[in-house]
């Protein structure tokens, strides 16, 4: 206990700030500018001792620190989230609800932000969305928006269509395994739904993707 807190003490004492304008009063250590101590008494097992903490302008700028890289940190996991759900596809990349244009249905876009927003109870309950409309009515633009609010609230998600999974169906060895790796994303987009829905393998692929994230 005694090393510990002698490890403690010294890691305070070099990380401390000493200035001219520092004062002692009660035998302790302030701080010339929050006027705050700087040192502490402990008392262990019946011993007092005198070690050095942060007074509150140090804790301030630590705690500030600490929060700068906890901000990074975020940023660049958001950001690797981003390359791996659009594969650097930089206009779905950069989907956001703020860039609507006010041309589509305001309802529907607000039902969009909500299901984004509240992804978490989507999530538990296992509900999805399917949008739907004339070519050119937004859906991709939507479905993006949607993906962009999901990974930056903490979910990783995968943005991809129904030719780019026939292709790697195709090709891959292990088929289930390919659908399991789509599958594993908190939230799956599949783009261009309708493009070859009357096709017997398409909803064959839609059957399997829907029964695999269902369990």
């Amino acid at each position: 206990m005694y090393e510990a807190l002698d490890e403690i003490s010294e890691d305070c004492r070099k990380n401390a700030v000493f200035l001219k304008e520092d004062f002692e009063k009660g035998g302790l250590l302030h701080c010339g500018v929050c006027k705050t101590p700087k040192q502490c008494r402990i008392i262990l097992n019946g011993m007092e001792r005198i070690e050095y903490c942060m007074c509150d302008c140090q804790n301030r700028a630590y705690m500030q620190e600490r929060k700068n890289f906890l901000d990074l940190q975020k940023r660049e996991a958001v950001a690797r989230r981003k390359q791996i759900c659009f594969r650097n596809d930089s206009e779905l990349y950069h989907s956001r609800f703020i860039m609507d244009d006010g041309t589509g249905d305001e309802n529907i876009f607000k039902i969009f932000r909500n299901y984004a927003l509240n992804f978490e109870t989507a999530l538990k309950e296992n509900h999805g969305l399917l949008i739907y409309g004339n070519v050119g009515s937004g859906k991709t633009f939507a479905a993006a928006c949607i993906a962009n609010q999901v990974i930056e609230s903490g979910y990783s998600a995968y943005f991809t269509n129904f030719p780019e999974i026939k292709n790697a169906l195709w090709n891959a060895n292990d088929k289930q395994g390919f659908v399991r790796d789509i599958c594993s994303y908190d939230l799956l987009v599949i783009d261009d739904f309708d493009t070859e829905s009357d096709s017997r393998y398409t909803t064959e692929i839609v059957t399997n993707i829907f029964d695999t994230r269902s369990k």
